[in-house]
């Protein structure tokens, strides 16, 4: 059996709606607040100072990195970008806020992996188009 666009929308709207009434009886649930913090087994302890790689200083890129360098605790410790002018913006944008100067990687698609390799780093944010 075919089905257009229209004959799917009705019918997941109808089982949609069905659905909903089935489960609007009964009680409303609790919404009350809890004060105390959810249990995780897994959780890590958190880290003081997180150091910060980064890739892609383009349009995107320079937004996330100026969010980056406001945010507590942060230090980003290094800036990537294929483009070297893009790269040293990145610089200046880190500098500015007062970080740490942090180390260009630059010049090569593959600089990032020098970063990888090369830095001491928590976290590496790519910032790169697909």
């Amino acid at each position: 059996m075919k089905i257009n666009r229209r004959g799917f929308l009705k019918t997941g709207l109808a089982a949609l709606g069905s659905g909903l009434s089935a489960c609007g009886s009964g009680d409303p649930p609790d919404r009350s607040i809890s004060t105390t913090p959810p249990v995780t087994p897994l959780a890590a302890p958190p880290i003081p100072l997180v150091r910060v790689g980064f890739v892609g200083i383009g349009q995107r890129g320079k937004v996330h990195l100026k969010s980056l360098v406001i945010t507590p605790n942060v230090e980003v410790r290094a800036v990537c970008d294929i483009d070297p002018d893009r790269a040293t913006n990145g610089y200046w944008i880190v500098a500015n806020a007062g970080h740490p100067p942090p180390a260009i990687y630059s010049g090569s698609s593959v600089a990032y992996e020098t970063l990888c390799e090369d830095e001491d780093l928590e976290l590496i944010v790519v910032a790169t188009s697909w």
